[in-house]
């Protein structure tokens, strides 16, 4: 850490500019990479904050506190970018000129939950046991203090129930109503173990 703290200050930028942009651009996804494609990721994204302090240095700005700020915000951008816009375009151009048909997502889960611009109307997850919980978004409050859904890279979900079939399918289900006060709501943490299948519907 010393040894960092000794490199020149227009290098600990890029570094740091290079890493969150980085962190922009993976968070919440599979962290399970090779140490050489961190590095090259993060050499990539360190690019940008050089190339906006070459630019600041061009025009012969001297200011020692806002080109490092925006050398370092270019690129949270750039990796914000990235993410929402540019990788998608490009995963769309490898499918169409039939390159390759994999949309990089870790994992099946991963792929259901990628940034699709597609709106879920409700979720069944089927459990080993008979039951399912089932989840219709539209009947939740729009203030909810966490996500409607989560599943993580493991397969584990935490959801807002609203009912519970029976496994017999002949007891009437279970209904959860939700009022106004979000702060009723009780979300339900469902082990990857437990479950069997999982049904989605985009209406």
């Amino acid at each position: 850490m010393e040894s960092l703290f000794g490199l020149t200050f227009e290098i600990q930028i890029v570094l740091v500019g290079g890493y969150l942009g980085f962190w922009v651009s993976t968070v919440g996804r599979n962290k399970r990479m090779r140490p050489t494609d961190i590095a090259m990721q993060i050499l990539v994204f360190g690019l940008i904050s050089k190339l906006v302090l070459l630019i600041f240095s061009s025009f012969g700005v001297e200011n020692e506190f806002y080109p490092p700020i925006i050398a370092v915000l270019a690129a949270i951008i750039g990796a914000a970018v990235w993410r929402k816009i540019i990788g998608k375009i490009v995963v769309k151009f490898m499918k169409w000129t039939n390159v390759h048909h994999d949309d990089h997502s870790p994992s099946v889960i991963a792929s259901m939950l990628g940034e699709t611009g597609v709106v879920w109307q409700y979720v069944q997850i089927h459990l080993n046991d008979g039951k399912v919980y089932e989840s219709i978004f539209g009947l939740l409050p729009k203030d909810l203090p966490l996500n409607a859904i989560t599943i993580d890279e493991e397969g584990n979900v935490s959801l807002y129930v609203t009912k519970i079939i029976q496994k017999d399918r002949v007891a009437e289900p279970t209904i959860f109503e939700f009022d106004a006060n979000s702060e009723s709501a009780t979300i339900t943490y469902i082990p990857v173990h437990r479950i069997e299948r999982i049904d989605v519907n985009w209406g």
